[in-house]
């Protein structure tokens, strides 16, 4: 409960779904990246509070999902009848965890940097978020790739070496 709340949802069927729960001029999704003030709606198509959403396309997105947020007031009433018409019109409830485990299967993040995720959101010090943020935008990732291509590139030299040992000094290779 506060003073707003917000619904996100992710995967093909969230415009669609988007559609059915939020009335704006101009409609959602007619502009990616565009937010457009409206209505959430009940299952009789009567007003329940007034909102703002926005539709962000594949692959531009957290997940590399089609996504569209509804930002409305936080009473629960408003964000439980969201969710439950949300839900019954084909969305799921996301698991912990689970926007990020989407970023990670469609290639928007690494494992390291999946994992800094979590690392940041229990952050309890400026040190720790400062690390965990670090992780999260590919620092490590980058080095571990680094030191990665140079044990494949000393491994192919490697190789080469056992492979053409008669016809090639060490100092060629």
């Amino acid at each position: 409960r506060g003073g707003v709340g917000l619904v996100r949802m992710s995967g093909p069927r969230a415009l669609t779904i988007g559609r059915q729960l939020f009335v704006g001029k101009p409609d959602l999704g007619s502009h990616a990246r565009r937010v457009i003030y409206g209505q959430v709606i009940d299952d009789l198509g009567r007003p329940v509070d007034e909102a703002l959403a926005w539709f962000l396309a594949a692959p531009s997105t957290y997940t590399g999902e089609d996504v569209v947020e509804i930002s409305t007031h936080g009473s629960g009433a408003v964000l439980e009848l969201v969710v439950d018409r949300g839900r019954g019109l084909g969305a799921e409830l996301a698991q912990p965890g689970e926007f990020t485990r989407r970023a990670f299967l469609n290639g928007k993040m690494d494992l390291l940097q999946a994992e800094a995720v979590a690392d940041v959101i229990q952050a309890q010090s400026a040190g720790s978020l400062q690390a965990a943020y670090g992780l999260l935008g590919g620092a490590l990732s980058q080095r571990v790739g680094r030191m990665r291509d140079d044990l494949v590139d000393a491994l192919a030299r490697l190789e080469s070496l056992l492979d053409f040992s008669d016809d090639v000094s060490p100092t060629e290779i």
